[in-house]
């Protein structure tokens, strides 16, 4: 049986997620804007290409572009302070359910301005998967309306 408190909190999440996966959809279509979630991105690879020799991997432009984009602390550029990701505010926090929210919404939102146009036309977020989740590792695949997919660790 579920305790009040568990039952509760499963239930705010489940609302989260909802809200968050509408906000998602709402993002590439509407000017309102979404924010929140951390981590750090230790690698990024363009997963669909068939004959890619990962043991000397070369970065593709693309991967250049969405590294920028999710490594660039939010408000640290002066002349596109709304340019990047809040993803560096989650370090050293504890992982849970809420992180994993905060998480996707926060990489979801780094790829659109204020006015809900993407950033980068090749770089329009479709789905975010958190694959693996541990106390010190976090496995994500993001795959773009393109049908590009990006996994990354960290």
């Amino acid at each position: 049986m579920i305790t009040g408190t568990i039952k509760e909190e499963l239930l705010f999440l489940q609302k989260q997620n909802e809200e968050l996966t509408e906000a998602i959809n709402r993002k590439v279509t509407s000017p309102k804007s979404i924010s929140s979630v951390p981590l750090s991105i230790s690698s990024v690879e363009l997963s669909n290409a068939s004959n890619v020799d990962n043991t000397k991997r070369i970065t593709t432009a693309i991967e250049k572009r969405f590294n920028r984009i999710i490594k660039t602390r939010l408000g640290s550029r002066v002349m596109l302070p709304t340019f990047g990701s809040k993803l560096a505010d989650l370090i050293d926090t504890h992982i849970s359910s809420e992180f994993k929210l905060k998480f996707r919404h926060y990489l979801a939102d780094a790829f659109f301005r204020e006015d809900g146009e993407p950033w980068d036309r090749e770089l329009i977020p479709d789905s975010i998967k958190v694959e693996k989740i541990t106390d010190s590792e976090l496995f994500v695949k993001m795959i773009m309306r393109d049908g590009k997919v990006f996994e990354y660790e960290g």
